[in-house]
């Protein structure tokens, strides 16, 4: 007679993945794994929101990805176990650069009116007051590295990107999953654009690394228009 007996901890999973399978739906650009010798109970899902070749300007620690998990039936460790960078014009030669995740959060910050008041001596005293609070997107570092059971985040991947880049990455999660269906970013041309309604002033200031190239436009009130070039050393 052969007794099997099976003990299921399953408390806390981590990296134990010989069982595991996952499925991948092109329209949703989302992965699902699931465990099989658990009876198929689902692991989590993977969404990539960034696009498949995304643009991204060049410099320091940049994002250069965001992925949507929706972790599953369990508490899970490591679920991000690191992430490979291949140059593709390089026939996939791998980058060695240092790899960074970020977790999509909102936090409170204040709002300030001027609120002014009479005064028997200065005439008019001004001093910003309190009005209230507004949300605001930020970004922080995903040093856990954990998921509780039905727990939903967004992560950003980080990196250095230089002049020039075409990256393929692949990550691997949950173990040993490797994200082979994703993805591909470019270093390109960055802007930013500032804009008041006071008088009719508007900043825009512009940027291309790809032909050292830069230059700012300022209006202040028409009929002023001082446009001003200048080479960018990058």
């Amino acid at each position: 007679m052969l007794i099997l007996i099976l003990v299921f901890l399953v408390g806390t999973t981590s990296a134990a993945t010989f069982d595991d399978w996952k499925t991948y739906d092109e329209d949703k650009r989302e992965y699902t794994l699931k465990n099989r010798f658990l009876l198929g109970y689902e692991i989590g899902r993977l969404q990539l929101i960034t696009p498949d070749i995304y643009q991204v300007g060049w410099g320091s620690n940049h994002r250069i990805a965001e992925i949507r998990i929706e972790n599953g039936e369990y508490n899970y460790n490591q679920i991000i176990k690191g992430t490979r960078l291949y140059n593709v014009k390089e026939d996939m030669r791998e980058v060695i650069r240092d790899v960074s995740y970020k977790y999509k959060t909102t936090e409170e910050f204040p709002i300030y009116n001027e609120v002014c008041v009479p005064d028997a001596i200065n005439g008019t005293i001004c001093s910003d007051v309190e009005s209230g609070t507004k949300e605001r997107v930020v970004w922080k570092d995903f040093t856990k590295n954990s998921l509780k059971e039905n727990e939903n985040i967004i992560i950003g991947i980080y990196t250095d990107v230089k002049k020039g880049d075409t990256i393929e990455w692949i990550s691997t999660v949950y173990g040993n999953e490797k994200l082979t269906k994703w993805a591909i970013f470019n270093a390109t041309c960055t802007y930013t654009v500032l804009w008041s309604a006071r008088s009719f002033m508007v900043l825009l200031c512009f940027t291309c690394p790809c032909v050292n190239f830069g230059f700012f436009i300022i209006i202040v009130g028409p009929p002023i228009l001082l446009i001003f070039f200048r080479l960018v050393i990058l």
